[in-house]
C-alpha cells in the first residue's frame, strides 16, 4: 500500500495557519495512505519561526524548516510563498495550497486525492519540476 508523508503548519493544532508555512509555531506530520486513512506521526515545532532574514522568503528559512522536519512527501499551506515555489521548482517535495480552514478538512481533501497527489509526487521524484503549486479546494 502507498503511502506519503505529509506536513500541515498550524498555530493551534487543530486549524491550518493562515500565513506562510514557515511562519507556523508548529508543523504537524502524518502518514496518509492510499486508502483514504491517515495516522498521525509527531508534531514539531518550528525552531525557524524567529529565523530573522535580510529577505522575505530568504532560502536560510526554508532550509532550516526542512532540517526540522527531515523526510517529507508534501507539504501544506493556506498561502504561497516565494519558498513555497522555490522548493516546487528545485525540490523532490511537492507543496500543495489547501482553501479548508481545519487540518482534519485538508486530510479529508487530500486523501480523497491520493492518486493524484500521489502521481505528482511520483513526477518529482522522477526529477520532474514544476514552480506551479497545486491548490486542492
Amino acid at each position: 500500500m502507498h503511502k506519503l508523508i505529509l506536513v500541515v503548519g498550524t498555530d493551534d493544532g487543530k486549524h491550518i495557519s493562515r500565513g506562510h508555512l514557515g511562519d507556523s509555531k508548529k508543523f504537524l506530520m502524518y502518514s496518509l495512505y492510499e486508502d483514504g486513512h491517515w495516522e498521525f506521526i509527531k508534531e514539531v515545532e518550528n525552531l525557524a519561526q524567529d529565523e530573522e532574514e535580510k529577505e522575505h522568503g530568504g532560502e536560510g528559512k526554508m532550509k532550516k524548516v526542512l532540517s526540522l522536519l527531515g523526510p517529507v512527501d508534501v507539504l501544506v499551506s493556506k498561502k504561497s510563498s516565494p519558498n513555497f515555489k522555490r522548493m516546487a521548482a528545485t525540490r523532490p517535495l511537492q507543496p500543495v495550497r489547501v482553501v479548508c480552514e481545519k487540518v482534519e478538512e485538508a486530510l479529508q481533501i487530500l486523501s480523497s486525492r491520493f492518486d493524484q497527489l500521489w502521481e505528482m509526487v511520483e513526477k518529482r521524484r522522477d526529477g520532474f519540476r514544476e514552480e506551479r503549486v497545486p491548490r486542492f479546494p
